[in-house]
């Protein structure tokens, strides 16, 4: 007897269109009106993008950066204009996600699966001045291409992944990292077609890193210049320089802390979804089954180790200076790998799944209980650790401290259990169950987070009152004044200021500013806190900041 999906289509394609069009709606809504929250982030990007030459930018993001730029045209209202860019790119994603898991599942969960991208925790970076939604577009197109274009030869896909990661580069420089991962794929990719797979795939790998690099260069001077031959850019590779006297052996310690948090962090959210794709590659699933499953397998394993990989070794790399950064689980570094784990575990449900019948049930039992042993250790040990919003709303609200944690817990737990056990159905009651539960409360606490951005703070209100008595013309000679613990907030007031030439100093509880502190031609101060500056008259003063202004310097008078 048909389902109900195969007696109506038409119908169903309808529904499916107008709850993505609910979902674009309710995003726009939640992100309409809220103040910028992510500092200096949101800053530097504007900064880059719109207040200055692509050639200067921090982060080599030049094609992102140029892309943006065009949010000048929205004047006062840029902000509300790039929400509106994040959302158009993060939703053209959606067809090649789609695209991609209808070749390898029905109509009817490749839908499903495309409307819980749309909804994924991954949208709460349509609401900041951040890269992250031109990323996750980037990388749909990417794996439509290896993945939902198996007919065109290797060497197309090369040239074609090529290209496109180049581009990603340009976005952001993470998708280097992705390098190395897309030629091992490439390799695979030729064994699974069988004869003279060796050359073939070496050559393809090559083809691909000569179009990425074609592009990362190539573009890259086109937008920015010369700038736009240097590699990692004048921030990255400052972190590279600055850090290549330590000892590799120190880092072994923040690796490992981080590591583990990283670990605990994706069996609690993917517990069945890994165990799953663990136990596909190590039953030999990718080489028994059709070139198409395997592609699937090989591409998610190497994204996801890579791109996590990354996020281990950069946050191990900043522990090194400060010891709270080792435990920031950065997450948003590799969570647009998920909705792949989730297309691999509803590929598993399917009738005949990956794994012929009857095979060996112990295996199970031996991935499952690793992955069942974080699970359990997230209960304990994951609030030691730093969980943001920002960082990673998808854990972020999974609080180990309250309901929602124990919960997921508790069903990821019994899930891996009965799959364990050799239940058919776990696979697909973590699609149909536990993802939408998670999703939903991520969402629910991405919406509390923004709720608490629709009112301005004293940085708002310091850049409003700037924006409100200082000339126009004179903006870029405010200096912003503060103690280190207030540098977000007076970024704050930058991004409203919306001027390349202000500048933000930072001195220590309740010292003085020095006029041979200030910029040559600084004329006004805005002062947060309490900071004496006897040289200059006060013209609006409240209890959270007071603007200042001072006679005009010279260069020449400046010491």
């Amino acid at each position: 007897m048909p389902s109900t999906f195969e007696r109506s289509p038409g119908a169903w394609r309808a529904a499916f269109v107008l709850a993505l069009g609910g979902v674009f709606a309710w995003l726009y809504l939640r992100g309409h009106g809220l103040y910028p929250a992510v500092f200096a982030d949101e800053w530097y990007y504007s900064k880059m993008a719109r207040l200055a030459p692509l050639g200067e930018a921090l982060l080599p993001s030049y094609l992102y950066l140029w892309l943006f730029s065009a949010s000048n045209a929205c004047g006062a209202a840029f902000l509300a204009c790039v929400r509106i860019g994040n959302l158009a790119l993060y939703f053209a994603a959606l067809p090649f996600f789609y695209l991609t898991a209808r070749r390898h599942t029905t109509q009817a969960l490749a839908q499903l699966l495309t409307l819980f991208a749309a909804a994924a925790p991954l949208n709460a970076y349509t609401m900041y001045f951040m890269p992250e939604a031109s990323y996750w577009f980037g990388f749909c197109v990417l794996s439509w291409i290896v993945l939902a274009q198996d007919h065109w030869r290797l060497s197309q896909q090369a040239v074609a992944s090529g290209l496109v990661l180049g581009a990603m580069s340009l976005v952001k420089v993470h998708a280097l990292f992705l390098l190395p991962a897309l030629c091992l794929y490439l390799l695979v990719a030729a064994w699974l077609q069988g004869a003279a797979w060796l050359g073939r795939g070496l050559a393809s790998a090559i083809i691909a890193t000569l179009a990425l690099l074609a592009v990362k260069f190539g573009l890259g001077w086109l937008l920015a210049g010369d700038a736009g031959l240097s590699l990692l850019g004048p921030f990255y590779q400052g972190n590279v320089d600055s850090g290549s006297t330590s000892p590799r052996l120190a880092l072994l310690g923040p690796v490992a802390v981080s590591a583990m948090g990283h670990l605990m962090a994706l069996a609690v959210l993917l517990g069945l979804p890994l165990a799953i794709l663990l136990h596909c590659l190590a039953s030999g699933a990718l080489a028994r089954r059709s070139a198409p499953t395997g592609r699937l397998l090989a591409w998610t394993f190497l994204m996801l180790g890579s791109a996590a990989g990354l996020a281990v070794a950069y946050t191990a790399s900043l522990a090194a200076g400060e010891a709270s950064e080792g435990v920031r689980l950065h997450l948003r570094y590799y969570s647009f790998v998920f909705p792949l784990l989730w297309l691999v575990t509803a590929v598993s449900a399917a009738p005949h799944g990956m794994v012929p019948d009857g095979g060996a049930r112990w295996l199970r039992w031996t991935v499952a209980v690793p992955v069942l042993m974080l699970v359990i250790a997230a209960a304990v040990s994951l609030p030691t650790y730093s969980l943001s919003v920002v960082d990673g709303p998808d854990i972020a609200a999974m609080n180990m401290r309250r309901t929602a944690g124990h919960v997921t817990v508790v069903l990821q737990a019994a899930l891996l259990l009965a799959w364990a056990a050799g239940r058919g159905n776990a696979a697909r009651l973590f699609v149909l169950c536990l993802l939408p539960v998670t999703i939903l409360v991520a969402q629910d606490r991405i919406g509390s987070f923004a709720a608490g951005h629709r009112d301005g703070n004293p940085g708002d209100r310091a850049g409003a009152l700037v924006l409100d008595t200082v000339p126009a013309a004179e903006r870029g000679r405010v200096t912003l004044v503060g103690r280190a613990q207030d540098l977000p907030q007076l970024m704050r007031a930058q991004f409203h200021i919306d001027h390349a030439d202000s500048v933000a100093l930072t001195l220590g509880e309740g010292a003085p500013v020095s006029e041979h502190q200030l910029p040559p031609g600084h004329t006004w101060l805005l002062i947060m806190g309490v900071h004496p500056a006897p040289f200059a008259t006060a013209v609006r003063r409240t209890d959270e900041f007071t603007l200042l202004r001072m006679a005009p310097r010279s260069a020449a008078a400046t010491p």
